[in-house]
């Protein structure tokens, strides 16, 4: 899927909704990468 946005604070905001949506349905963050 590609979004576009007419504001830079736009997409930052896009993107911290996406971010909370992925962690509520059990996403994590990884720091490392696999070896």
């Amino acid at each position: 899927m590609v979004q576009t946005f007419d504001s830079s604070a736009e997409a930052i905001e896009a993107f911290v909704r996406l971010e909370r949506a992925k962690r509520r349905r059990g996403y994590a963050v990884m720091d490392e990468k696999p070896p």
